[in-house]
């Protein structure tokens, strides 16, 4: 695995035979039914291709993951997993279940051995923003994870290498929609277009993956290990980052925010 990266065709949820399963961060569980329509000949079911390699791995136990179906699967994580009984019952299109049901706890006692809720303590981190910098976030808008839907944003209307702003932080640098901007910290440098958007003053949302050279790698939430997504960023307008060049940040150039900036 440290050598090679295999892909292995597979179906998506809405191509598979029996449909799928998906889970909210709400506790919601939604069967996707499979949807009629063209199939890549050599792909097959993500759970087939699972079944699969574990029967080539040990082949004398293949018989513990041979499913006849997606339906079969579901019955047997309802057993597995006590907390998703309901699963099994999935079948047909908005179909939808919520484990634990609408509240968690709501007689008051907790499956703890106490029958209390344990709570982790997080000391939260000091948010130190030097004077004229902007906090960074990055999967912006309609952005899942890091699933890229298309080139243009269609909660917003932006492309890739739109940064949204604040207007009020827009008119304070002289920077116009639409305008060049480069971005850069530490970690490294941007090229984007400004794009004014309803978001607080001194912040601005990038597009994953264009934003991550600005995101220190390597940091990671101790407890739930999630990697950094918020930084501290200059922004500048084109011509005045090319007109002071800092030699300690690499220039990243991209064909259509080029600027001819008269000497």
């Amino acid at each position: 695995a440290q050598e090679e990266v295999i892909v292995l065709p597979a179906m998506t949820r809405y191509e598979q035979p029996g449909g799928g399963t998906s889970t909210s961060t709400e506790r919601m569980v939604y069967f996707s039914p499979e949807i009629a329509g063209p199939r890549v000949e050599e792909a097959r079911a993500e759970w087939q291709i699972y079944a699969e390699l574990a029967a080539k791995v040990k082949p004398g136990q293949h018989n513990r993951a041979a499913f006849a179906s997606a339906a079969a699967i579901r019955e047997e994580i309802a057993k597995a997993a006590p907390a998703y009984n309901g699963i099994q019952k999935l079948q047909g299109k908005g179909d939808v279940f919520q484990y634990g049901g609408a509240w968690l706890c709501e007689d008051g006692l907790c499956p703890t051995s106490d029958g209390k809720g344990n709570l982790i303590a997080i000391e939260l981190p000091e948010l130190r923003k030097p004077e004229g910098n902007f906090y960074a976030t990055t999967r912006r808008g309609k952005q899942f994870n890091s699933m890229v839907y298309s080139d243009t944003d269609a909660f917003n209307g932006a492309d890739r290498y739109d940064v949204l702003m604040n207007a009020g932080d827009c008119a304070a640098l002289g920077i116009v929609e639409g305008s060049a901007v480069v971005i850069y910290n530490r970690s490294g440098l941007m090229h984007a277009r400004a794009k004014k958007a309803d978001i607080a003053p001194g912040n601005i949302e990038l597009f994953w993956p264009e934003g991550n050279v600005l995101f220190h790698k390597g940091v990671y939430e101790p407890k739930a290990g999630i990697p950094e997504y918020n930084t501290s960023v200059v922004i500048e307008k084109a011509e005045t980052f090319h007109a002071l060049k800092d030699t300690k940040y690499v220039e990243k150039r991209i064909d259509e925010l080029e600027m001819d900036i008269p000497s």
